[in-house]
């Protein structure tokens, strides 16, 4: 796999097998041509906020684990907008990081949620379509 720069990356995935995300289908008029009222409900209302934390979460540890490898050189422009002064800031390197790696903290809960809720997707079986 390389990043943009044609570099060799590595990248990681989360996705939650069983959601608490709940979602609808209704219809709306008596002709098959009518539009179905369809939600997914992805982190809606309800339990859906579960799986925005789940997602965080995820985030987190992969975030974690990729900066402890010696190969890690920092973050790609596709990560969250974070602020550039936290000690675990998305930040790039031209070396790894020391061996004393500091844990990530919450950086900012709202940025890391807004990321996630715009940048998610979902899989057709996920719908069980």
């Amino acid at each position: 796999m390389a990043n943009a720069n044609g570099d060799p990356s590595v990248g990681t995935t989360a996705f939650t097998v069983y959601p608490f995300s709940r979602g609808s289908i209704h219809i709306t008029g008596p002709s098959l041509d009518d539009p179905a009222d369809f939600d997914t409900g992805f982190f809606g209302g309800g339990k859906g906020h579960l799986d925005v934390t789940k997602h965080g979460v995820a985030y987190n540890k992969h975030c974690e684990m990729i900066r402890r490898m010696r190969s890690d050189r920092g973050y790609t422009a596709s990560h969250p907008p974070f602020a550039s002064d936290p000690p675990a800031a998305c930040v790039d390197l031209t070396e790894a990081l020391p061996a004393d790696v500091q844990d990530i903290v919450s950086n900012d809960d709202a940025v890391l949620e807004k990321w996630i809720r715009d940048h998610m997707g979902r899989a057709m079986h996920s719908l069980n379509v």
